[in-house]
């Protein structure tokens, strides 16, 4: 295995080789983003290559990951990565549907499949890992209602396409946006990502802000997206 199969941060490294669905700047992101340091049982629904749960981990030392993915290399690359960064943790080869525990976690993540009305690619793991075929704001939050517990928090990144099905589902089975983290790729350009964490508590203080990724020219990273990720990528 050359170096390359291995994507570096400052802290860890992760072989990026055999998941469907690679590292990237969204799973990156949410992790980061996602408010999990009081959470003592986390759920990474989607792990791909374990970025999300490694990442997780190192925000919160004490908490322990579950993973899930239908896709077994993904759930084989994603426990080789939390085996060498000793994460607490364990990724399972089961569906969304299929998946039982007792568990009532504290904290539920998910980068899911978002490309619900484009065309498929070839490659059926990508069609998996990046298509709702699998999966659907429905499945999510049904899943997730059963999952969960007074207290808990749900974190997810979204297109900004997908934001008012996956709220307006959400308000159904009585989960309320608590923050929520508008992703511009360069400044002045209209939002195309978006991060939502949702609370059970009605009440619950809500924050908004907004994000640009790159200048307007598009040729530097903006210093609060370097700020954000400063301790992870090598780059900032």
């Amino acid at each position: 295995m050359t170096s390359n199969s291995y994507f570096h941060f400052k802290h860890f490294k992760l072989r990026n080789e055999q998941a469907a669905f690679k590292i990237n700047t969204d799973g990156v992101l949410l992790a980061v983003w996602a408010n999990i340091q009081k959470a003592q049982t986390i759920l990474d629904i989607g792990s791909g290559t374990g970025v999300i749960g490694v990442i997780c981990q190192h925000k919160n030392p004490t908490s322990q990951i579950t993973s899930i993915d239908i896709d077994l290399d993904s759930v084989q690359e994603s426990n080789c990565n939390y085996q060498l960064n000793s994460v607490n943790g364990l990724c399972i080869n089961v569906s969304l549907e299929d998946f039982k525990t007792d568990v009532k976690f504290d904290h539920i993540i998910c980068n899911p499949p978002y490309f619900e009305n484009d065309s498929l690619p070839s490659d059926s793991k990508l069609a998996i890992s990046k298509h709702a075929t699998h999966f659907s704001h429905k499945t999510f939050w049904a899943a997730v209602e059963k999952l969960t517990k007074a207290d808990s928090l749900v974190s997810l990144v979204l297109p900004i396409s997908l934001e008012e099905s996956y709220r307006k589902r959400a308000l159904e089975k009585g989960f309320f946006l608590s923050r929520k983290l508008s992703i511009h790729a360069r400044v002045g350009q209209i939002p195309n990502r978006v991060l939502l964490e949702f609370s059970k508590n009605e009440h619950f203080i809500y924050e908004e802000a907004s994000l640009a990724l790159r200048s307007a020219a598009g040729d530097t990273y903006t210093q609060t997206y370097k700020d954000l990720l400063k301790d992870y990528y090598l780059k900032f």
